[in-house]
């Protein structure tokens, strides 16, 4: 009996050294928590299409002007997506503008287009984190490219 409990034991000891062995280019993983929700960031005023070169706006160029908030308690990088489909609501174009916005503050992005066509646009203008997590709802913004 005693055989058998020593060669239990050393089978047991050589499994744990296999698992070790077999892994020791592994690394563990270790989860991050992903902080996000909707309400993370809010624009300040409806967003703007910068072509008709309301007050504020860069001239010159074909963008949308778009001022978030960041309402939480940490600074957030967040990247401003801006999704823009034609009459028949197919995607066109998309582009993105970055924000690193302190707690309580807000700043303006400006996601520009290159080579979209002239014609009538409906576009959705959203924040999402770098790891693709939503930080603020869909804002619609319809516009007329006329160059």
């Amino acid at each position: 009996m005693r055989l058998k409990q020593r060669a239990s034991v050393l089978l047991g000891l050589a499994s744990v050294a296999w698992l070790a062995l077999s892994n020791a280019g592994v690394m563990t993983a270790y989860a991050s928590p992903i902080i996000g929700g909707t309400n993370i960031f809010t624009l300040v005023t409806p967003a703007v299409y910068c072509g008709t070169a309301p007050a504020g706006c860069p001239s010159g160029l074909q963008a949308a002007e778009a001022n978030f908030l960041n309402n939480s308690n940490q600074t957030f990088l967040g990247i401003v997506l801006w999704v823009v489909r034609d009459s028949a609501g197919q995607t066109v174009a998309y582009t993105s503008a970055t924000i690193d916005v302190a707690a309580g503050q807000n700043s303006t992005a400006y996601p520009t287009l290159v080579g979209v066509v002239a014609g009538s646009y409906n576009s959705a203008i959203f924040v999402v984190s770098s790891a693709g997590v939503a930080l603020s709802t869909s804002s619609s913004l319809s516009f007329t490219l006329t160059t």
